[in-house]
């Protein structure tokens, strides 16, 4: 399965996203395109830390 699998779900969930009308789903429609790559989870995970920690390190006693 692997990356191939996992673009190929990512293809297929925006297509069923394109479909729908776009009158009654405006948002999901307008959101389908930028389903076109897989998310960078690496980059997404460590700006979570960075920010966890970051907050942490404000409220931290100095």
């Amino acid at each position: 399965d692997g990356e191939e699998g996992a673009a190929e779900r990512l293809r297929k969930e925006r297509l069923a996203l394109e479909s729908l009308p776009p009158g009654r789903y405006p948002h999901l429609s307008a959101v389908a395109g930028g389903l076109e790559r897989l998310p960078d989870l690496t980059g997404y995970y460590s700006f979570g830390i960075d920010l966890l920690l970051s907050a942490v390190e404000a409220k931290a006693p100095h």
